[in-house]
């Protein structure tokens, strides 16, 4: 099973690429199931990145609810990360409060 997932990922490395909701929503849930594959199987390494590749797709996408699900699933694991993972993290984070920064709309201060 193994190897035909990593055959298949390999595949479909640039599925992440589209921009359009149905192929982010399938690549999403292919790239969330394989992070919850490898946590059950005990490949931390291998979930972490699959699951920060589902928290990017999340928020490219805007759908909150997989977001989410892919901060809970970080979290379950967070007791195994890295520095180098967790820094990854943050920037996801800090990308996603940027962008949320940037939508916001301007407000007219008065009196200054």
């Amino acid at each position: 099973m193994d190897d035909l997932l990593h055959t298949f990922a390999e595949q479909s490395a640039g599925f992440g690429d589209y921009e359009d909701a149905g192929n982010l929503s399938h690549y999403f849930n292919y790239c969330y199931y394989l992070a919850l594959y490898h946590k059950r199987a005990v490949r931390l390494p291998e979930a972490l990145d699959w699951t920060m590749q589902s928290l990017r797709l999340a928020h490219q996408s805007g759908h909150d609810g997989n977001f989410k699900r892919c901060l809970a699933l970080f979290e379950l694991l967070r007791g195994k990360v890295t520095v180098e993972e967790e820094r990854r993290y943050r920037e996801v984070l800090a990308e996603c409060l940027e962008q949320a920064a940037l939508e916001l709309p301007e407000t007219t201060r008065f009196g200054v």
